[in-house]
């Protein structure tokens, strides 16, 4: 079965798995790894911005079918979000919307690379973030089925430990839980009151 697959990345790059492989790269690289991997090594399809409605179809229609091949254990949803965007519990390209339709296919569900970024670190923007991330945490617990929900989400992995990392000069990331001195941040609170 085709799937529409990229051709090429940033601009005018050639996808070389495209170019060398064909359009169904991705079910070979699939294939192979199944094929070669240890028995108990878990198959994730992880992707970007995965809440976008007609993203989210097409990830449904890939990953359904390297289910039916037996070739799939699981997806990742990487988890870059903003302040305002995606809309969360409503409004556009929602998070718990696509997490819905993926819980229907009855695979793993991994969040990955969670990550609510910020302008600025001032304390309305950390307040809004801590606001976010429970709201996400709060999504995530609810329908996780250890809860009683239908989504069978089995690793949530934030991206990064600290703003402001020590190692990169000039670094104005406000995404984390922790702060640049290393110490808990208004979000970090706000996902321990969901988790506990």
């Amino acid at each position: 079965m085709a799937f529409r697959m990229q051709e090429g990345y940033d601009g005018n790059k050639d996808n070389l798995w495209y170019k060398v492989i064909g359009v169904e790269y991705v079910e070979k690289a699939f294939e192979y790894a199944r094929k070669y991997a240890a028995p108990d090594v878990k198959l994730f399809y992880n992707d970007y911005n995965t809440f976008q409605p007609k993203k989210t179809e097409c990830i449904i229609k890939l990953v359904s079918y390297l289910k039916e091949k037996g070739l799939i254990d699981g997806i990742g949803m990487q988890g870059y979000m903003n302040l305002t965007y995606p809309g969360i519990t409503r409004g556009p390209d929602c998070f718990k919307t696509a997490l819905s339709e993926f819980a229907k296919l009855g695979l793993e569900i991994h969040i990955t690379e969670l990550t609510i970024s910020s302008n600025d670190k001032s304390e309305q923007s950390m307040k809004k973030q801590a606001e976010r991330y429970r709201e996400v945490f709060t999504v995530l617990k609810e329908m996780d089925t250890a809860s009683g929900g239908n989504a069978n989400i089995t690793s949530v992995t934030v991206f990064g430990l600290m703003d402001e990392y020590l190692f990169y000069k000039n670094d104005k990331n406000y995404s984390r839980l922790f702060d640049g001195k290393l110490q808990p941040k208004p979000a970090f609170y706000s996902v321990l009151s969901v988790v506990e």
